[in-house]
């Protein structure tokens, strides 16, 4: 019945705000192996060779375009470990409360802030297409939750939200996107339409469904 009583608008904010919880999870839990001072790819000292002009050089102004993070407000290298995993914690506390009805924009304000924090500094733990499709419907979602309410009406609106022709537009540049890839990939698998036949097998991140997917005759 509550799901029957929420509009479309509603149900799409609270889905997104369970997935970013589930992105600030994963990085939550997995930053000291990944990204912490004894992780395979340490974030502090990352950091301290962005702040220093040993990324790409250029004014702080041209650093701060190409990294566009809130540590730049973190003068102390120790405490960049801190805050990258108190923001990760904060973005899932506030993708739960999203996903359970919180939506008002500055909570999803906050949760992009967050992720692109990490973004910045994940390198190629957070360089995946996922990732820029979070932080772009993300944005979005910030003019499209409401502004003058802890959440938006759960009955069906009158006409829709100007910002679901932007979010429509987003799904079909990402569809044609993701075509186009494999299409200019120049790959012999892709042109034959063979490619799924390897697919399953090699993903990066294989799930329980990869093995009977893979087992069926060609």
């Amino acid at each position: 019945m509550l799901l029957a009583a929420s509009s479309p608008r509603c149900l799409f904010l609270s889905s997104l705000g369970a997935i970013y919880c589930a992105a600030f999870l994963s990085c939550w839990l997995q930053y000291p192996g990944i990204l912490g001072s004894d992780g395979l790819l340490p974030a502090s000292s990352f950091w301290l060779r962005v702040r220093q002009g040993g990324r790409g050089g250029g004014s702080t102004w041209e650093r701060f375009c190409s990294y566009p993070s809130l540590l730049w407000l973190v003068e102390d290298e120790g405490l960049v470990d801190v805050a990258l995993e108190g923001l990760a914690a904060l973005g899932a506390l506030l993708g739960a409360l999203a996903a359970g009805g919180l939506h008002h924009s500055s909570c999803f304000a906050v949760m992009w802030l967050a992720y692109l924090t990490l973004f910045s500094v994940g390198q190629q733990w957070l360089s995946f297409q996922w990732d820029l499709l979070l932080l772009e419907t993300g944005f979005a979602a910030i003019l499209y939750a409401p502004f003058f309410s802890l959440s938006c009406p759960r009955a069906r609106p009158a006409a829709a939200h100007p910002m679901t022709w932007v979010l429509r537009a987003q799904w079909v540049k990402f569809m044609v996107c993701s075509g186009a890839v494999k299409v200019t990939a120049d790959c012999p698998t892709w042109k034959a339409l063979t490619a799924l036949e390897y697919h399953f097998a090699s993903t990066c991140l294989p799930t329980a469904e990869a093995r009977p997917h893979h087992s069926p005759p060609h």
